[in-house]
């Protein structure tokens, strides 16, 4: 019985022991780089255009990794384009650069990168490995680089550059799910601003037709006030000419019916003046016989 007691105190004191430093170093870090993504995840919703979101995506990857540069690549029709670079916490959007044109990166490696699909990582750029002779990494003595590539539904979309010069390793394999999540709330947010931009095209193309539609109205409508202005003109003057006439002169409608008649034809038919419009001609003053 001695020895069950001991043995069960000693469980318990081993489930309350706290956890090695090094897996409550783990758990810290995990919540820091969670309360980092949220906070990424706020600052790519502020963004509205896609270059925006391309130099805040970087940023936010060179905070994450801790990273000295960064350079964001896109895939254009002609091949990789450089659009945004980070110096720091310094970033910014950049009109597009050809890769074959930009020399501020090492090309060795964001061509293995291009070309394998996977992510590369370099720890001793500037001392050992494939690209000592980077033109590059000698004039900056670049010791750590990562690369890797953006995709988006299979579909290679760019490629992501980080280097640091002063650390040896500064990059390794668990900075790469956070970038993945970065690059996809990117993706994600450059999807709802292609949306967003093409709803407001439309709603302002819409304006546009109502806007023109209105102005064609007002138009048509000064025009028919104009035409109604001169059929009154019109009308006074043939009037004024119908009243000087010395002959009669009626005029009759499809329906034989009389629609003007000048005062001369109202003498010649003895009746008041006025009392022709309106009446059938024929019927009042033509009247059939019967046999």
């Amino acid at each position: 019985h001695a020895r069950a007691a001991r043995l069960r105190e000693r469980a318990f004191s081993q489930s309350i022991r706290p956890a090695p430093p090094d897996r409550r170093r783990r758990s810290r870090q995990a919540e820091l780089d969670a309360s980092a993504l949220l906070q990424a995840q706020e600052a790519l919703a502020m963004a509205v255009d896609p270059r925006s979101i391309q130099a805040t995506l970087l940023r936010l990857a060179v905070e994450q990794c801790g990273a000295e540069r960064g350079v964001l690549l896109v895939e254009d029709p002609s091949g990789l384009v450089v659009v945004a670079q980070a110096d720091g916490e310094d970033e910014q959007a950049c009109a597009a650069t050809p890769l074959a044109s930009f020399g501020a990166l090492c090309h060795g490696a964001v061509s293995l990168a291009a070309r394998t699909g996977e992510p590369v990582l370099e720890g001793r750029a500037y001392r050992a490995g494939l690209w000592v002779a980077d033109p590059w990494v000698a004039e900056r003595g670049v010791r750590s680089i990562l690369c890797l590539p953006l995709q988006e539904r299979g579909r290679r979309t760019g490629i992501l550059y980080l280097e640091h010069c002063a650390l040896s390793g500064a990059f390794g394999e668990g900075h790469l799910p956070a970038l993945h999540l970065l690059a996809s709330l990117a993706a994600a947010q450059t999807e709802a601003a292609e949306r967003l931009r093409v709803l407001e095209s439309r709603t302002e193309a819409l304006a546009q037709a109502r806007d023109e539609a209105e102005a064609r109205r007002l138009e048509i409508s000064d025009r028919m006030e104009d035409q109604g202005r001169a059929l009154a003109a019109a009308q006074a003057l043939q009037g004024v000419m119908l009243d000087a006439l010395t002959e009669g002169v009626v005029g009759l409608g499809a329906d034989q019916r009389v629609v003007l008649a000048n005062p001369a034809a109202h003498a010649l038919l003895h009746v008041p003046q006025g009392a022709l419009v309106g009446r059938d001609f024929h019927a009042a003053f033509h009247p059939s016989t019967d046999v």
